[in-house]
Protein backbone atom coordinates (compact mmCIF):
# COMPACT_ATOMS: atom_id res chain seq x y z
CA UNK A 1 0.00 0.00 0.00
CA UNK A 2 1.07 3.57 -0.63
CA UNK A 3 0.42 5.81 2.35
CA UNK A 4 0.91 9.58 2.32
CA UNK A 5 0.89 11.25 5.74
CA UNK A 6 0.42 15.01 6.01
CA UNK A 7 1.06 17.69 8.57
CA UNK A 8 -1.23 20.61 7.64
CA UNK A 9 0.40 23.85 6.45
CA UNK A 10 -0.99 26.01 9.26
CA UNK A 11 -1.56 26.00 12.97
CA UNK A 12 0.64 25.73 16.02
CA UNK A 13 3.44 23.72 14.42
CA UNK A 14 3.65 26.11 11.47
CA UNK A 15 3.72 29.07 13.88
CA UNK A 16 6.55 27.49 15.88
CA UNK A 17 8.41 26.75 12.67
CA UNK A 18 8.04 30.34 11.45
CA UNK A 19 9.59 31.48 14.76
CA UNK A 20 12.61 29.25 14.18
CA UNK A 21 11.78 26.16 16.20
CA UNK A 22 9.86 23.00 15.59
CA UNK A 23 9.78 19.41 16.64
CA UNK A 24 9.71 16.32 14.48
CA UNK A 25 6.29 14.73 13.91
CA UNK A 26 7.09 11.67 16.02
CA UNK A 27 3.65 10.10 15.71
CA UNK A 28 3.80 10.11 11.92
CA UNK A 29 7.46 9.05 11.94
CA UNK A 30 6.63 5.98 14.03
CA UNK A 31 3.60 5.11 11.91
CA UNK A 32 5.69 5.41 8.73
CA UNK A 33 8.47 3.25 10.24
CA UNK A 34 5.99 0.50 11.17
CA UNK A 35 4.45 0.61 7.69
CA UNK A 36 7.84 0.55 5.93
CA UNK A 37 9.00 -2.39 8.05
CA UNK A 38 5.94 -4.29 6.80
CA UNK A 39 6.72 -3.48 3.15
CA UNK A 40 4.38 -0.56 2.58
CA UNK A 41 5.51 2.64 0.89
CA UNK A 42 5.13 5.60 3.23
CA UNK A 43 5.69 9.26 2.54
CA UNK A 44 5.47 12.09 5.07
CA UNK A 45 4.68 15.58 3.84
CA UNK A 46 5.49 18.20 6.51
CA UNK A 47 3.58 21.00 4.78
CA UNK A 48 4.40 23.37 7.61
CA UNK A 49 8.18 23.06 7.35
CA UNK A 50 8.17 22.91 3.56
CA UNK A 51 5.86 25.95 3.48
CA UNK A 52 3.69 24.26 0.88
CA UNK A 53 0.76 26.07 -0.67
CA UNK A 54 -2.54 24.25 -1.14
CA UNK A 55 -1.68 23.92 -4.83
CA UNK A 56 1.65 22.30 -3.96
CA UNK A 57 -0.08 19.90 -1.56
CA UNK A 58 -2.46 18.94 -4.37
CA UNK A 59 0.55 18.27 -6.63
CA UNK A 60 2.18 16.09 -3.93
CA UNK A 61 -0.97 13.94 -3.85
CA UNK A 62 -1.24 13.69 -7.64
CA UNK A 63 2.46 12.84 -8.00
CA UNK A 64 2.37 10.07 -5.35
CA UNK A 65 -1.12 8.64 -6.06
CA UNK A 66 -1.53 7.13 -2.59
CA UNK A 67 -3.95 4.41 -1.54
CA UNK A 68 -4.35 6.17 1.82
CA UNK A 69 -4.05 9.86 2.63
CA UNK A 70 -3.59 10.44 6.34
CA UNK A 71 -3.73 13.82 8.04
CA UNK A 72 -2.72 14.52 11.62
CA UNK A 73 -4.84 16.93 13.60
CA UNK A 74 -4.53 18.84 16.82
CA UNK A 75 -7.44 20.94 18.04
CA UNK A 76 -5.76 24.20 17.11
CA UNK A 77 -5.02 23.12 13.53
CA UNK A 78 -8.26 21.23 12.95
CA UNK A 79 -9.51 23.71 10.35
CA UNK A 80 -6.36 23.22 8.24
CA UNK A 81 -6.68 19.44 8.69
CA UNK A 82 -10.32 19.56 7.59
CA UNK A 83 -9.41 21.68 4.56
CA UNK A 84 -6.66 19.21 3.67
CA UNK A 85 -9.02 16.21 3.90
CA UNK A 86 -11.57 17.99 1.68
CA UNK A 87 -8.95 18.96 -0.86
CA UNK A 88 -7.37 15.48 -0.83
CA UNK A 89 -10.68 13.72 -1.51
CA UNK A 90 -11.52 16.15 -4.32
CA UNK A 91 -8.02 15.83 -5.80
CA UNK A 92 -7.70 12.05 -5.60
CA UNK A 93 -11.12 10.53 -4.72
CA UNK A 94 -9.98 6.91 -4.97
CA UNK A 95 -7.68 7.34 -1.94
CA UNK A 96 -8.99 6.50 1.49
CA UNK A 97 -8.91 9.61 3.68
CA UNK A 98 -7.88 9.11 7.30
CA UNK A 99 -7.74 11.64 10.11
CA UNK A 100 -5.63 10.94 13.20
CA UNK A 101 -3.95 12.74 16.05
CA UNK A 102 -5.19 14.18 19.34
CA UNK A 103 -8.15 16.13 17.97
CA UNK A 104 -9.38 13.30 15.78
CA UNK A 105 -9.11 10.86 18.68
CA UNK A 106 -11.38 12.93 20.92
CA UNK A 107 -13.78 14.14 18.20
CA UNK A 108 -13.96 11.15 15.86
CA UNK A 109 -17.73 10.93 15.52
CA UNK A 110 -18.11 14.69 15.19
CA UNK A 111 -15.41 14.76 12.51
CA UNK A 112 -17.15 12.07 10.45
CA UNK A 113 -20.55 13.64 10.98
CA UNK A 114 -19.45 17.02 9.62
CA UNK A 115 -16.90 15.97 7.02
CA UNK A 116 -18.34 13.70 4.30
CA UNK A 117 -14.94 13.61 2.55
CA UNK A 118 -13.46 11.81 5.54
CA UNK A 119 -13.55 8.02 5.30
CA UNK A 120 -12.35 7.05 8.75
CA UNK A 121 -10.69 8.23 11.94
CA UNK A 122 -7.83 6.46 13.69
CA UNK A 123 -8.13 6.98 17.44
CA UNK A 124 -5.32 6.70 19.96
CA UNK A 125 -1.97 5.19 19.05
CA UNK A 126 -1.95 4.91 15.27
CA UNK A 127 0.92 2.52 14.60
CA UNK A 128 -0.87 -0.83 14.88
CA UNK A 129 -4.22 0.49 13.65
CA UNK A 130 -2.65 1.86 10.45
CA UNK A 131 -0.68 -1.35 9.98
CA UNK A 132 -3.81 -3.49 10.31
CA UNK A 133 -5.68 -1.11 8.02
CA UNK A 134 -3.02 -1.46 5.31
CA UNK A 135 -2.78 -5.23 5.67
CA UNK A 136 -6.54 -5.63 5.45
CA UNK A 137 -6.98 -3.29 2.49
CA UNK A 138 -4.16 -5.05 0.64
CA UNK A 139 -6.27 -8.21 0.69
CA UNK A 140 -9.61 -6.51 0.03
CA UNK A 141 -9.74 -2.88 -1.16
CA UNK A 142 -13.37 -2.53 -0.02
CA UNK A 143 -13.78 -0.33 3.07
CA UNK A 144 -16.30 -2.87 4.36
CA UNK A 145 -13.34 -5.18 5.03
CA UNK A 146 -12.04 -2.90 7.80
CA UNK A 147 -15.34 -2.43 9.64
CA UNK A 148 -14.29 -4.44 12.70
CA UNK A 149 -10.70 -3.23 13.12
CA UNK A 150 -9.99 -1.77 16.57
CA UNK A 151 -8.96 1.86 16.98
CA UNK A 152 -11.19 3.21 14.22
CA UNK A 153 -14.38 5.16 13.82
CA UNK A 154 -15.96 4.98 10.38
CA UNK A 155 -19.18 5.13 8.42
CA UNK A 156 -20.97 1.84 7.81
CA UNK A 157 -24.05 2.04 5.58
CA UNK A 158 -24.41 5.73 6.41
CA UNK A 159 -24.11 5.16 10.17
CA UNK A 160 -21.07 6.09 12.25
CA UNK A 161 -19.52 3.11 14.01
CA UNK A 162 -16.93 3.40 16.77
CA UNK A 163 -14.82 0.32 17.40
CA UNK A 164 -13.00 -0.34 20.67
CA UNK A 165 -9.65 1.41 21.06
CA UNK A 166 -6.64 -0.58 19.89
CA UNK A 167 -4.75 -1.90 22.91
CA UNK A 168 -1.73 0.28 23.74
CA UNK A 169 1.69 -0.93 22.66
CA UNK A 170 3.15 -2.49 25.80
CA UNK A 171 6.70 -2.99 24.58
CA UNK A 172 7.82 0.25 22.96
CA UNK A 173 11.14 -1.42 22.09
CA UNK A 174 9.17 -3.54 19.60
CA UNK A 175 8.69 -0.47 17.42
CA UNK A 176 11.26 0.33 14.76
CA UNK A 177 13.13 3.61 15.09
CA UNK A 178 11.15 6.55 13.66
CA UNK A 179 11.46 7.01 9.89
CA UNK A 180 13.57 10.15 10.20
CA UNK A 181 14.72 9.75 6.60
CA UNK A 182 11.23 10.82 5.47
CA UNK A 183 11.44 14.40 6.74
CA UNK A 184 13.90 17.11 5.66
CA UNK A 185 15.85 17.66 8.87
CA UNK A 186 18.17 20.04 7.08
CA UNK A 187 15.28 22.51 6.94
Amino acid sequence: MKVQLFIPPGGYFAERWSQGSSMPPLGLLYIAAVLEKDGHEARIVPSDILKLSWGQIKKEILDFKPDIIGVTSTTENRFQSIKLIKMAKKTYPQALTVLGGPHASMAAEDSLEHLPELDLVVRGEGEMTMLELCRTLEKDKNIESVVSLPGMTLRVNGQIKTNPVHPPIQNLDSLPFPAFHLVPFEK
